[in-house]
């Protein structure tokens, strides 16, 4: 025991040895960090070889032998505990080389009830062999599946889990087909994400099945809902839409859905001349959206619109009837922002429907147009007696004018980060 009167030793990070501080940050930098640190020193070794925990998140890259003997080491120092595995195999292969990625998935296979969290990649032709030993198991403990396709070449549905995946809550596909008709466990998805599908028949099926929803991401691109959706949970909701097409109908593919708890909503691929007529659209009988907040419209396409095109008129300012409660919108790369920010955002009576938030990122030839509507709308409101929306805007847009000098407080936002959540498998 320490004298009272001394000072206690206290253990630091500048107590230890340079070498070791050196070795931890070297291993910092490796992809496995905790293979790395267990290698740092003996009481590391110690430390990281006992803990299971940081031996539960396994990654495999099937054609690669040495990377199979690691998962055999991760599966026996993780125990018991629950597996995040994520699965790979990128390069072509002949009969006897699938025979030995077959059999190298079976020591995987095996642990399929500590699996709670799986991705599955596939990178080659023909390699949906990699799929199909989960289509007869039963995973008891998947949370979450992710079934990622990088070749852009859809092959048939493959069935998984047919025995059933009862805690299943998180669905992913990436250029993969819905199997239809669906698999019962999709019913417990609190969590689906459908990106480049292109199966109409198994989606409104699947759709039909999910009530539990309360995230949905959908790539409309190539097909469409046929039937209502009905998901009362929903929270949000992310859209990819056919950008190109001329007669593409915004307002049909947004009222299709019957979600009375939405209360996010972002949209890929839209114009802004789509974007005012479903603003000012009227509300049907049966079609409300009354928990929408917060609406995000990007386009990560470039469109020749302002080129060939002359926004609407607008002789009325957008009602925001089918969304009464919208009160932050955001706008990253549409064509029409100038015009569009104009009839949303600066008001013409004490009457007019007023935004909380605007995040703004228009293009570069669009900077001064959209700068003079913000300056306009800061002195409509004045006028009128109404709160000055938040304006957030892009780092570039941002840098284009001394909002100070104007006494305007505005706020930086990246939207790299909404237009990467669009593109990310």
């Amino acid at each position: 025991m320490d004298h009272p009167n001394e000072t206690p030793t206290v253990a630091t990070i500048s107590s230890l040895p340079n070498e070791l501080l050196a070795a931890i940050a070297a291993a910092g930098r490796e992809d496995r960090v905790q293979w790395a640190l267990s290698h740092v020193s003996h009481r590391f070794q110690t430390v990281m070889v006992g803990t299971p925990e940081l031996w539960a998140f396994v990654q495999v890259d099937f054609r690669s032998e040495g990377s199979v003997k690691i998962l055999q080491l991760y599966l026996q120092r993780s125990q018991t505990c629950p597996i995040s595995a994520t699965l790979q195999h990128r390069s072509s292969l002949d009969q006897a080389s699938e025979d030995l990625i077959v059999e190298r998935l079976a020591q995987i296979i095996r642990h399929i009830n500590r699996i709670s969290w799986l991705r599955i990649e596939v990178g080659n032709l023909g390699a949906e062999f990699l799929l199909a030993p989960f289509r007869d198991l039963t995973a008891l403990n998947l949370e979450h599946l992710e079934v990622v396709n990088l070749i852009r070449y859809q092959w048939g549905p493959i069935e998984l889990f047919s025995c059933g995946a009862p805690g299943l809550r998180f669905l992913k596909l990436y250029h993969q087909k819905l199997q239809y008709p669906p698999p019962q466990w999709v019913a417990s998805l609190t969590h689906l994400e459908l990106r480049h599908h292109r199966r109409g028949i198994a989606l409104d099926a699947t759709l039909g099945q999910c009530s539990m929803l309360v995230h949905l991401f959908l790539d409309l691109s190539f097909t469409k809902l046929e039937r209502r959706a009905r998901l009362p949970f929903l929270k949000s909701l992310f859209l990819v839409v056919p950008w190109a097409e001329d007669d593409f109908d915004l307002l049909a593919t947004v009222t299709v859905f019957d979600t009375p708890s939405l209360a996010e909503c972002a949209i890929d691929g839209v114009h802004g001349d789509q974007i005012f007529d479903l603003l000012s659209a009227t509300s049907p009988a049966d079609v409300s959206f009354p928990a929408l907040t917060a609406f995000s419209f990007v386009n990560t396409h470039t469109c020749p619109c302002e080129r060939n095109m002359t926004f609407p008129d607008m002789a009325s300012p957008p009602s925001f009837q089918l969304f009464p409660a919208l009160s932050s919108l955001s706008l990253v790369n549409i064509c029409f922002s100038a015009n569009l920010l104009k009839g949303v955002a600066v008001p013409t009576s004490d009457a007019w429907p007023v935004l909380g938030t605007a995040a703004l990122s228009p293009r570069v030839d669009a900077f001064e147009g959209v700068r003079d509507v913000v300056l306009d709308a800061m002195h409509a409101h004045r006028l009128h007696g109404l709160r000055f929306p938040t304006f957030r805007l892009s780092p570039a847009f941002l840098n284009f004018e001394d909002w100070q000098e104007h006494s305007i407080d505005v706020k930086s936002f990246e939207p790299a980060d909404v237009i990467q959540f669009f593109r990310s498998c």
